[in-house]
């Protein structure tokens, strides 16, 4: 549980969005392992901007980073 919080995984499926990401956890087996938090769903290009990436790092620290 403790590891989980440095965990993050990009998950690049136009499938799966916001509200189906619980089940496609479930279903996939990786809800033991990650949660909600972990995962980041990102666009066909792969890309990612830096507010997203700020963003992640200060839910996942908890950290007040300024940009």
């Amino acid at each position: 549980e403790q590891a989980s919080k440095f965990i993050q995984v990009n998950i690049f499926d136009s499938n799966i969005t916001v509200d189906k990401l619980d089940k496609a956890l479930e279903y996939s087996g990786l809800g033991a392992y990650l949660g909600k938090a972990n995962v980041n769903l990102v666009n066909q290009s792969g890309s990612i901007s830096l507010y997203d990436t700020i963003k992640i790092m200060q839910d996942t620290f908890g950290a007040e980073i300024n940009f």
